[in-house]
């Protein structure tokens, strides 16, 4: 079992709230992106703790946790990084985990000096990546919840 937030949250949004808070300055310092998991117990919601690959534009996470537990949501962050405006954006890769798993996706965004992004798979709006030098599929700018 992973390892997760001590204090539990009556809503989602609250739960990704407080795990992007409790890592954004080790993201943010390092440079690299940080995230978790967001579950769901008897009602209540936490989040595990947050784990880093090391890597400034992609983290890898291998989740355990208990029966008792509920995967509902996923968080992580963008460092500023060389581009701030592209962190403001789930990438392909965010929003196919988000779809595949069926699962909102939060992000603490840097460049817009600590907001969370959130997106919810087949309500929040996609559109085609075009830039150059970054993988096509579909990506989303999601809604301010912070």
């Amino acid at each position: 079992m992973m390892p997760v937030s001590v204090d539990s949250f009556d809503t989602l949004d609250q739960a990704a709230l407080a795990a992007e808070h409790a890592c954004e300055s080790m993201s943010f310092h390092s440079g690299n992106e940080f995230g978790g998991v967001l579950l769901e117990r008897d009602g209540r919601y936490v989040y595990s703790l947050a784990q880093t690959s090391g890597m400034p534009s992609h983290f890898e996470l291998r989740a355990s946790f208990t029966s008792e537990y509920k995967l509902v949501g996923l968080y992580h962050t963008h460092p500023q990084g060389f581009d701030g405006e592209v962190t403001r954006w789930f990438s392909v890769e965010d929003v196919r985990v988000a779809n595949t798993l069926k699962v909102p996706s939060y992000i603490g965004v840097e460049y817009e000096h600590g907001d969370v992004r959130k997106f919810t798979p087949g309500k929040t709006a996609t559109t085609t990546e075009r830039a150059a030098g970054y993988v096509m599929g579909k990506i989303a700018l999601g809604e301010v919840i912070k």
